[in-house]
């Protein structure tokens, strides 16, 4: 796999349809409806299942033909038809960042890159997931929608549930805010990933640990006396936590302002959780939700990754490349 930067496409390449699978229906609601909604020849779908059946791991098996595709929709959202899918279309899929790591065998030298080429370079040296899927740069697609400090102030400002203590934030000082809201989650976000390396589950099952938690002194003693009651005489454990703390924080450059600062920490910072506590004082989170992703459509502000993904997969369609005739269940 080439990195990004160097993908091209010919006009060839948009002669062909091809659909790419996405871990979560939602994320075929900001794709398909918000964004790309004028692309020709281009299909977004939901891969099925449920979260228990393992949203990323489904994208990989049924793109390499090793599942079937799972119909029943959520929502409501019309995300799969078969009727309409053309079994000769050629199948992609886009799996979260986080994939690299909760999946076996774990890419960590991957995942914790904090430079993006280096982070493109590495990805294409082991191609974890076969060339047809690809892994997003950031830890999932909630974290786009929030990548931008700007747009969080504007869509906190117009959205009803006004409460919000953010409503009259510019762009400077709403970055200040994530960063401190992320700051505060990146005890959390470590030990889940050591929790989950050691086969131990995770700190809780909703993304609403630490939710309310005013601080990072306050988040790291509730996980402390989480793992005190639960795992109090592993030091393996422990000493993996620190590890993951000091990796994610090099995602943290004090050096930039801070919005560019929060730029770079989005990537490796669990989305839904950040929106968990955004959306904490919001009614309808997600409205809010899609309020950023309009946005962000309206801003022109999309990023440019995903223009780079598509280019990449029609570039592999046009030379024949590309699974096809996934079965459908």
């Amino acid at each position: 796999m080439t990195a990004l930067a160097d993908v091209s496409t010919t006009p060839t390449a948009f002669d062909t349809k091809i659909v790419i699978y996405l871990e979560g229906e939602d994320d075929v609601e900001v794709f398909k409806v918000r964004w790309f909604a004028d692309e020709t020849n281009l299909e977004f779908l939901f891969v099925g299942g449920t979260q228990n059946q393992g949203g990323c791991q489904r994208v990989i098996d049924v793109v390499n033909g090793n599942a079937q595709v799972i119909t029943t929709p959520a929502h409501g959202l019309d995300a799969f038809d078969p009727q309409n899918l053309q079994d000769s279309a050629p199948k992609f899929g886009l799996v979260d960042r986080d994939t690299l790591f909760f999946r076996k065998p774990r890419h960590e030298e991957v995942f914790f890159e904090a430079d993006d080429d280096e982070f493109y370079r590495k990805y294409a040296a082991v191609q974890p997931f076969g060339s047809n899927v690809r892994t997003l740069r950031r830890w999932e697609m909630e974290n786009y929608l929030i990548a931008h400090a700007r747009i969080v102030s504007m869509a906190l400002q117009d959205h009803p549930g006004r409460d919000s203590p953010y409503a009259s934030y510019n762009e400077e000082k709403m970055a200040d805010a994530l960063l401190g809201h992320a700051h505060t989650l990146i005890p959390v976000v470590a030990a889940n990933l050591a929790l989950h390396a050691h086969e131990k589950g995770a700190l809780d099952d909703n993304d609403k640990f630490g939710v309310n938690q005013r601080d990072r002194q306050g988040m790291e003693a509730a996980i402390d006396d989480r793992l005190a009651s639960e795992f109090a005489n592993d030091n393996s454990l422990r000493g993996d936590i620190d590890t993951h703390v000091a990796a994610i924080e090099q995602f943290d450059d004090v050096s930039h302002p801070s919005a560019a600062r929060w730029e770079r920490l989005s990537r490796i910072i669990d989305g839904k959780r950040m929106l968990a506590r955004l959306s904490n004082r919001l009614k309808e989170a997600k409205d809010f939700r899609l309020m950023l992703a309009r946005y962000i459509k309206q801003e022109g502000l999309i990023d440019p990754e995903f223009r780079d993904h598509i280019a990449y997969f029609r570039r592999l369609a046009a030379q024949g490349s590309g699974a096809t005739g996934a079965s459908v269940a």
